[in-house]
């Protein structure tokens, strides 16, 4: 290549690099500082701060590093050193328990079979289970009947 070349390609790569921008840091929506923030992460396992946007956790770490998430809009929250962490969610839940059920619900009665009998057919009577459909029963304590 000859030195016009090079020095077109040159200019050409200055102009090109002149309309380049650092990219925006983004701009949380929640940021939450002094904090004991818990990531379950062996290599840095307790944080300072933590910033969210669109229910999002877009990042973790300091507090001087949270800085640069907080935008005009930003709610922004001191806690003062309260833990914040990983969301626990117990899918083992017994739903049904929170209310009494509108069905046979023998509530955990030690009952032989002899003594279900007229339970059952009361619960056949009080929710009009046609013959052959099923009759749904709860909570017979089979083990100490």
């Amino acid at each position: 290549m000859n030195i016009k070349t090079i020095t077109s390609l040159a200019a050409l790569g200055l102009i090109l690099l002149t309309g380049c921008q650092p990219a925006q840091q983004e701009v949380a929506d929640l940021v939450l500082t002094n904090a004991y923030v818990y990531t379950v992460d062996k290599s840095r396992n307790v944080e300072q701060a933590l910033a969210v946007k669109d229910n999002t956790i877009i990042f973790v770490g300091s507090n001087e590093d949270a800085a640069a998430y907080i935008g005009e809009t930003t709610d922004v929250r001191n806690l003062g050193g309260a833990m914040v962490m990983p969301g626990i969610h117990d899918m083992h839940v017994h739903a049904l328990g929170t209310i009494k059920p509108d069905m046979c619900d023998l509530d955990s009665e030690s009952l032989s079979l002899e003594q279900m009998v007229p339970v059952l057919q009361g619960c056949i009577e009080e929710y009009e289970i046609a013959p052959g459909d099923w009759l749904i029963v709860l909570q017979w304590a089979f083990s100490s009947g």
